[in-house]
Protein backbone atom coordinates (compact mmCIF):
# COMPACT_ATOMS: atom_id res chain seq x y z
CA UNK A 1 0.00 0.00 0.00
CA UNK A 2 1.49 3.31 -0.79
CA UNK A 3 2.20 5.50 2.08
CA UNK A 4 -0.66 7.52 3.62
CA UNK A 5 -1.65 11.30 2.89
CA UNK A 6 -0.33 13.49 5.86
CA UNK A 7 -2.74 16.07 6.20
CA UNK A 8 -2.86 19.04 8.79
CA UNK A 9 -5.95 21.29 9.77
CA UNK A 10 -5.05 25.03 10.82
CA UNK A 11 -7.65 27.56 11.57
CA UNK A 12 -6.84 31.07 12.04
CA UNK A 13 -10.15 33.86 12.63
CA UNK A 14 -13.25 31.19 12.68
CA UNK A 15 -16.14 30.48 14.01
CA UNK A 16 -15.19 26.52 14.40
CA UNK A 17 -18.09 25.51 11.88
CA UNK A 18 -15.55 24.25 9.08
CA UNK A 19 -13.72 22.14 11.89
CA UNK A 20 -16.78 20.66 12.94
CA UNK A 21 -17.68 20.34 9.24
CA UNK A 22 -14.63 18.16 8.86
CA UNK A 23 -14.69 15.75 11.78
CA UNK A 24 -18.42 14.95 10.80
CA UNK A 25 -17.78 12.63 8.52
CA UNK A 26 -19.33 10.12 10.61
CA UNK A 27 -18.44 6.61 9.48
CA UNK A 28 -16.32 7.83 6.12
CA UNK A 29 -13.81 8.83 9.29
CA UNK A 30 -12.62 4.67 8.52
CA UNK A 31 -11.81 4.92 4.74
CA UNK A 32 -10.22 8.65 5.59
CA UNK A 33 -8.21 7.47 8.02
CA UNK A 34 -7.48 4.41 5.92
CA UNK A 35 -5.98 6.88 3.34
CA UNK A 36 -4.26 9.56 5.30
CA UNK A 37 -3.04 10.47 8.61
CA UNK A 38 -4.16 13.84 9.89
CA UNK A 39 -0.63 15.12 11.56
CA UNK A 40 -2.29 18.17 13.21
CA UNK A 41 -5.68 19.04 13.70
CA UNK A 42 -6.75 21.43 16.67
CA UNK A 43 -10.29 20.86 16.78
CA UNK A 44 -9.08 16.87 17.53
CA UNK A 45 -5.56 17.11 18.88
CA UNK A 46 -3.26 19.32 20.91
CA UNK A 47 -1.69 21.69 18.73
CA UNK A 48 2.17 22.87 19.33
CA UNK A 49 2.46 25.32 16.16
CA UNK A 50 6.23 24.88 16.25
CA UNK A 51 6.29 21.43 16.37
CA UNK A 52 4.62 21.37 13.23
CA UNK A 53 6.07 18.54 10.35
CA UNK A 54 6.13 18.96 6.69
CA UNK A 55 2.29 17.86 5.44
CA UNK A 56 0.90 16.72 1.35
CA UNK A 57 -2.32 18.85 2.46
CA UNK A 58 -3.20 21.92 4.82
CA UNK A 59 -6.95 22.52 5.17
CA UNK A 60 -6.77 26.04 5.94
CA UNK A 61 -10.16 27.69 7.81
CA UNK A 62 -10.62 30.93 8.53
CA UNK A 63 -9.35 34.90 7.41
CA UNK A 64 -6.59 37.06 8.36
CA UNK A 65 -7.91 39.22 10.91
CA UNK A 66 -4.22 39.54 12.88
CA UNK A 67 -0.44 39.20 13.03
CA UNK A 68 -0.76 35.62 14.22
CA UNK A 69 -3.24 34.38 11.73
CA UNK A 70 -0.60 35.57 9.19
CA UNK A 71 2.23 34.40 10.46
CA UNK A 72 0.13 31.20 10.61
CA UNK A 73 -0.80 31.51 6.78
CA UNK A 74 2.61 32.02 5.68
CA UNK A 75 4.29 29.05 7.81
CA UNK A 76 1.52 26.81 6.35
CA UNK A 77 2.40 27.05 3.18
CA UNK A 78 6.10 26.37 3.77
CA UNK A 79 5.02 23.08 5.27
CA UNK A 80 2.15 21.86 2.75
CA UNK A 81 2.72 20.98 -0.70
CA UNK A 82 -1.17 21.62 -1.26
CA UNK A 83 -3.29 24.37 0.43
CA UNK A 84 -7.01 23.84 0.50
CA UNK A 85 -8.96 27.44 1.63
CA UNK A 86 -11.80 25.88 3.12
CA UNK A 87 -14.46 27.72 4.02
CA UNK A 88 -16.09 30.87 2.73
CA UNK A 89 -14.07 32.67 5.16
CA UNK A 90 -10.77 31.62 4.08
CA UNK A 91 -11.56 31.85 0.09
CA UNK A 92 -13.26 35.59 0.45
CA UNK A 93 -13.54 36.79 4.25
CA UNK A 94 -16.77 35.25 5.39
CA UNK A 95 -18.85 36.62 8.15
CA UNK A 96 -15.48 38.33 9.52
CA UNK A 97 -15.27 40.70 6.96
CA UNK A 98 -17.88 42.87 8.42
CA UNK A 99 -15.32 43.94 11.35
CA UNK A 100 -14.41 45.92 8.13
CA UNK A 101 -16.91 48.47 8.45
CA UNK A 102 -15.09 49.74 11.72
CA UNK A 103 -11.64 51.12 11.92
CA UNK A 104 -8.91 49.44 14.46
CA UNK A 105 -9.19 51.60 17.16
CA UNK A 106 -12.77 51.21 17.30
CA UNK A 107 -13.31 47.68 17.39
CA UNK A 108 -10.39 47.51 19.72
CA UNK A 109 -12.49 50.47 22.30
CA UNK A 110 -15.52 48.24 22.35
CA UNK A 111 -13.85 44.88 22.96
CA UNK A 112 -11.63 46.07 25.89
CA UNK A 113 -13.22 49.09 27.31
CA UNK A 114 -16.99 49.48 26.43
CA UNK A 115 -18.41 46.48 25.96
CA UNK A 116 -20.82 45.45 28.79
CA UNK A 117 -19.35 42.08 30.10
CA UNK A 118 -15.77 43.99 30.05
CA UNK A 119 -14.81 45.68 33.37
CA UNK A 120 -11.88 47.81 32.39
CA UNK A 121 -11.93 51.28 34.36
CA UNK A 122 -8.57 52.21 33.80
CA UNK A 123 -9.80 51.51 29.75
CA UNK A 124 -6.43 50.15 28.92
CA UNK A 125 -6.31 48.22 25.40
CA UNK A 126 -3.82 45.64 25.94
CA UNK A 127 -1.11 45.39 23.85
CA UNK A 128 1.46 42.45 25.65
CA UNK A 129 1.29 39.34 24.35
CA UNK A 130 -2.29 39.88 22.52
CA UNK A 131 -2.53 39.54 18.81
CA UNK A 132 -2.43 42.73 16.99
CA UNK A 133 -4.93 43.44 14.56
CA UNK A 134 -4.32 44.17 11.16
CA UNK A 135 -6.26 47.00 9.43
CA UNK A 136 -8.49 44.99 7.63
CA UNK A 137 -9.88 41.44 7.31
CA UNK A 138 -8.46 39.71 4.61
CA UNK A 139 -9.30 36.33 2.66
CA UNK A 140 -6.30 33.51 2.81
CA UNK A 141 -6.17 34.30 -0.77
CA UNK A 142 -5.10 37.56 -0.30
CA UNK A 143 -1.89 36.48 2.04
CA UNK A 144 -0.83 33.53 0.27
CA UNK A 145 -1.26 31.09 -3.01
CA UNK A 146 -3.69 28.27 -2.49
CA UNK A 147 -4.10 25.60 -4.83
CA UNK A 148 -7.92 25.06 -4.46
CA UNK A 149 -11.02 26.75 -2.95
CA UNK A 150 -13.64 25.47 -1.06
CA UNK A 151 -16.51 27.85 -0.46
CA UNK A 152 -19.34 27.31 2.16
CA UNK A 153 -20.28 28.17 5.40
CA UNK A 154 -19.61 25.85 5.90
CA UNK A 155 -18.30 23.42 3.37
CA UNK A 156 -20.55 20.19 3.17
CA UNK A 157 -19.01 17.28 5.27
CA UNK A 158 -18.33 14.76 2.11
CA UNK A 159 -15.79 17.42 0.66
CA UNK A 160 -13.41 16.14 2.89
CA UNK A 161 -13.43 12.46 1.79
CA UNK A 162 -13.59 13.87 -2.24
CA UNK A 163 -10.41 15.70 -0.47
CA UNK A 164 -8.46 13.00 0.44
Amino acid sequence: MADKVKLGNVWLSVCSGCELSIADIHEAIVDVLGLADFEFMPVLMDVKYDEWTDVDVAIVTGGICNDENRELALKVREKAKVVIAYGTCAAYGGVFGLRNLHNVEDLEQEAYVNSESTYNEAGIIPREGVPQLESRQRPLTDVIDVDLVLPGCPPRSDLVVQIV
